[in-house]
């Protein structure tokens, strides 16, 4: 997953994987950040030298990230897919954050995120408050 939020909203609440927080990007500068990460020059070519399988393009709604979704695939990455935080948290899918949960621009979604005993963030209408979990 690759986070082209803003440094604040990546801040507010970014979503870890298997331990492994989403690499942020931004939109400033992500070719840089990608090349430090995930490319490497080989023969005066550019080359992807650790591509998953997949690339989710992620942003709070989505809309920032069909704009970029081509840059991506030309950049040689396969399977490239967009997404929203909104639509992560919406799925009752947990966000963590590193500074204020506010700051993660769900507020302009009207969403509302509550934190569960787990530590982690979650939308306020998910399940795991109701059953109390």
């Amino acid at each position: 997953m690759v986070d082209i939020r803003d440094s604040k909203q990546n801040k507010g609440g970014h979503v870890v994987v298997d331990g492994k927080k989403m690499l942020h990007v931004g939109r400033l500068q992500p070719s840089s950040i990608l090349e430090k990460e995930l490319m490497e020059i080989k023969g005066g070519k550019e080359i992807v030298k650790r591509a998953p399988k997949n690339v989710i393009i992620m942003c709070r709604s989505g809309m920032k990230s069909s704009f970029d979704f081509a840059s991506y695939a030309v950049a040689g990455f396969n399977d490239v897919k967009i997404a929203g935080i909104a639509s992560w948290a919406k799925a009752c899918k947990p966000l963590e954050s590193s500074s204020n949960i506010e700051d993660a621009g769900l507020i302009k979604k009207k969403m509302k995120m509550k934190q569960h005993t787990d530590g982690k963030f979650y939308w306020d209408q998910c399940d795991v408050f109701k059953q109390g979990a």
